[in-house]
This record gives C-alpha cells, structure tokens and sequence, in this order.
C-alpha cells in the first residue's frame, strides 16, 4: 500500500508538471506532489521523461540541420553543463526548452563533494560545457574550501555560474555567504544568480516547502537563469 501510495504521489506530481499547472490543484494533491519531489522515485520518472525530451528535441535539430542550407557564419553554441539537486531537477524540461543543448545532470539530495568529483571527471573526458550552471548547498554545508575546488575543476576558461539557496534550513544563511565569497574571490569567472531574492519576491512559484518548484516556478526559474547560460563564456585571464 505505502509503494502505491508513493506512486500515486508521483503521478500527481508528474502530472502537475506536464499540465503547467492549468488549474488550482487541491491541498491534499499539492502535499502529495511536495513530498513527492523529495523521493528517487520522483527523481527516476522526470529524469526519463527529460531524457525522452532531449533525445527528441536531438532529433529534431538534426533534421533541420540536415535540411537547412548551408551558411557563411553560422551561430555559435555555448555549451552549458547544469549541475544540481532536486530543485534544479524540479525545472529539467523548461530549461531543456529555453536552453539549447544543455547538458543538465541534477539528482535528489545531492551533495557539495559529488559535485566536485562529477565537474572533475567531466572535466577530465572534454565533457564540460563552456558555461557551467550550478544549484547546490541545499542539502547540507557548504565550505569556502569546496567553493574554491569547484572553480579549479571547472578551469579559467569557463564561465561558472551559482545560485543563491532558497531553503527552509540552517545552513541556507552559511551557504550563501560562501557564494558571495566565493564571487568576490573569483570574479572574472564566477557569475552568482540570486535565486533566494528571485524566489522571495514570487512566494507562490514553490510548493508548500517553500523550496521546490512548482511548474509555474520552473518557467520562472528557467527564464531567469537564460540569459546567464547562454551568452559566450568570457576569456579566462
């Protein structure tokens, strides 16, 4: 029953997502849909249904590409590799949607350290965008040591992009005095995106948690970030 009970969570949530949110869910069904965002098995069922999306959309430039004719100058693509937890995961498709080609590895309850080892193994294969997105500290401490390691995996010549916290925990104040630090220590690579405010001033774009995405916050989120991921990576120095 509690496995049913799980899934039907899911499907609520899921559902929310693809619909936009059309229509006012209920109370009980928005609870279910929180709780539901915190769970792997959320994190399995939008992680496939973004994958499905981006091999689709894949697909589909590669046909128009096929059939477009040639051109002089073609328009360069910043590639953007997006690294996060359950609230960036929460907004995979619309950032699919308003980012090109994005490269968007984001799980539940992720932490700092796997960030680093994931960015240095990408790093390490040619994997890494030019532009690198970050949503993490959400799930626990943050250090001004780790901060500076991120920047080293990433290299001189990418632009690292971070977002403020927005979440009901201790270490949210912490977390985003080690971001701020961090850009003043790094200014020439290190662009900080300030979701906390963003997410003050549109309260109803979250869940009841007050730190996942709602589907309208997932458009807000996206829209915000956009302009950020998707200009040429500055020169490194």
């Amino acid at each position: 029953r509690a496995r049913a009970d799980a899934a039907a969570s899911v499907a609520d949530a899921l559902a929310l997502l693809a619909e936009g949110a059309t229509r006012p869910p209920s109370a009980e069904r928005e609870r279910a849909a929180s709780v539901a965002a915190l769970t792997p098995l959320f994190a399995d069922d939008v992680e496939r249904l973004f994958r499905a999306a981006a091999d689709a959309r894949r697909d589909a430039a590669a046909l128009a590409q096929a059939e477009a004719p040639p051109t002089d100058a073609p328009a360069a693509t910043v590639r953007v590799t997006a690294v996060g937890d359950s609230v960036m995961l929460g907004a995979a498709h619309q950032l699919a949607a308003d980012v090109p080609g994005i490269d968007l590895d984001a799980s539940v309850g992720r932490q700092v350290g796997e960030v680093i080892a994931l960015l240095r193994e990408r790093a390490a294969n040619g994997l890494l965008g030019d532009v690198v997105l970050l949503h993490i500290g959400n799930n626990g401490t943050f250090s001004d040591a780790q901060f500076d390691r991120i920047v080293e995996a990433a290299g001189p010549e990418r632009r690292i992009v971070f977002l403020t916290l927005k979440v009901a925990r201790e270490w949210e104040d912490a977390n985003n005095a080690v971001i701020a630090r961090g850009a003043e220590r790094h200014p020439r690579v290190v662009v900080v995106v300030d979701w906390r405010a963003a997410a003050l001033e549109r309260p109803e774009v979250l869940w009841t948690d007050d730190t996942h995405l709602r589907p309208e916050g997932a458009v807000y989120y996206a829209a915000l970030l956009a302009p950020h991921v998707t200009a040429p990576a500055a020169a490194g120095p």
